[in-house]
């Protein structure tokens, strides 16, 4: 598993069936399934798509977001349960 930086100003990371694909007008850089990752670090001008960020979620994915000198923004992570029923049932 292996962490994956977006930092190709403009980019877009999308999801494609099961696999992440990073775009920047209509090429594509990158194509990589979502197993062989761990995390995503976004850095300045890169847009995730809502279903790319679904995926994230839903496969336990963090995501980080930086400015393009590297500044931490913040971050979107999964609930660290990934059985929700479990969790409304407990409630």
């Amino acid at each position: 598993m292996a962490a994956l930086y977006v930092k190709e100003q403009g980019a877009l990371v999308q999801k494609r069936s099961e696999r992440i694909l990073v775009t920047k007008n209509r090429q594509t850089l990158l194509e990589m399934p979502f197993s062989h990752v761990d995390s995503v670090a976004v850095i300045g001008n890169v847009q995730v798509t809502s279903q790319a960020l679904h995926a994230f979620l839903t496969k336990g994915i963090d995501v980080s977001y930086f400015t393009f000198s590297g500044q931490y923004l913040g971050n979107t992570s999964p609930e660290s349960s990934k059985n929700i029923f479990l969790r409304l049932a407990q409630y």
